[in-house]
């Protein structure tokens, strides 16, 4: 379309909203078109306006959900290579887009003190950390597949002067390995961006306000991510928990002592079995390894019928090397909180208390399938 100004701009391509297909856009029959490299980037960007919710007529906020999940799809298609096209998938892409619009798959992190809030038309909204009195942001997002994550950009945006930190934490299979942080010291706009050159399967993106007991305003409005390989946006991962609560049932075959060093007793929970053998303290619970397919753990959490001190284990596999413990002194609830794919794990409960405490329930977050 022509303009007679002197700086012309882009029109949207619906005049009105229109309805969302009712296929996905990976099912038959298929349509296939080749077409020149170049022109790959702006036929992405002009399918970006499929992600604005204003496009989809449809007034029920999960049809809503679903056309942009499939357009995320179709995004991802349009990013990979195809039998019957001679040019292979572009060694970098870029996807870009605004928290204003919708989530993008990012989830509160399962760790989080609290949970931030999307607000539509502004992005992730800061919440309050009340063990530390001070605003933060704590997001997670899970690939749909590990791909080589070249480059990464995160906008917040303050409303004050203080200060804050932020950081993108990328990670494989559980492990970190790369990070971006800084320390905005006078507050108000900033961008982290930088190089990340790592195979990744998720990332954390983290503000912490420096200042305490502020009411300030704290915002992530935007996002990039560089990458060569599997497209890793396409459908948001499903979060899983699944609590075991030991005063309805003794939560097998999941649970089951292990050389007799847990006694059950029904509507009460799991207790300590000071006879199972020599020199076990009276306050020792642990049960056999548990083993289940390959699953995304984030979190367990005890909860014990008194308060205690002690150590609560929780060990995982495949490397069998590898186990977590908290040893906090004066509480009745633990939760150890690490996201690592599993093929089984085993815990213990191993308390300083004079009187053994009882295991009352246990919970565990992960993210994909539920194993249990």
């Amino acid at each position: 379309m022509n303009s007679d100004t002197k700086f012309p701009h882009p029109i949207p391509p619906f005049r009105y909203p229109v309805p969302p297909p009712d296929a996905e856009p990976d099912d038959s029959p298929f349509v296939q078109v080749c077409v020149n490299f170049t022109w790959m980037a702006y036929i992405i960007g002009a399918l970006k306006t499929l992600m604005l919710q204003a496009t989809w007529i449809d007034a029920d906020p999960d049809a809503q959900q679903l056309a942009l999940q499939r357009t995320e799809l179709l995004l991802g298609m349009f990013m990979q290579a195809a039998d019957g096209c001679n040019v292979p998938i572009p060694n970098v892409l870029c996807i870009s887009g605004t928290f204003a619009d919708q989530s993008y798959g990012y989830v509160p992190a399962i760790a989080a003190p609290c949970s931030p809030n999307l607000v539509n038309g502004v992005g992730w909204e800061a919440c309050d950390d009340v063990a530390l009195s001070k605003k933060t942001i704590d997001l997670l997002r899970v690939f749909t597949a590990s791909t080589f994550v070249r480059s990464a950009s995160f906008r917040f945006q303050s409303n004050i002067g203080d200060g804050y930190s932020v950081a993108a934490s990328f990670f494989l299979n559980g492990t970190q390995v790369a990070v971006l942080n800084d320390n905005v010291l006078a507050g108000g706009g900033f961008t982290l961006s930088g190089t990340i050159d790592q195979q990744a399967d998720s990332v954390v993106v983290t503000l912490l306000e420096n200042a305490t007991g502020s009411t300030n305003s704290f915002i992530l409005d935007d996002w990039e991510l560089c990458y060569t390989g599997d497209f890793p946006l396409s459908v948001p991962p499903e979060t899983w928990t699944h609590v075991f609560d030991f005063t309805v049932d003794d939560g097998s075959p999941v649970f089951s002592p292990h050389a007799g060093r847990a006694l059950y007793v029904a509507g009460v929970g799991w207790q300590a079995n000071p006879g199972a053998s020599v020199g076990d303290p009276t306050s020792l619970i642990q049960f056999d390894s548990s083993t289940f397919d390959s699953t995304v753990f984030t979190s367990v959490t005890f909860e014990l019928d008194a308060v205690l001190g002690g150590r609560h284990l929780w060990q995982w596999f495949p490397n069998g090397t590898d186990d977590l413990t908290d040893s906090s002194a004066g509480v009745s609830t633990v939760t150890i909180t690490h996201t690592d794919t599993m093929v089984n794990f085993f815990i213990g409960v191993d308390s300083v208390a004079v009187a053994a405490p009882t295991l009352t329930k246990i919970t565990f977050t992960g993210i994909g399938t539920d194993p249990f």
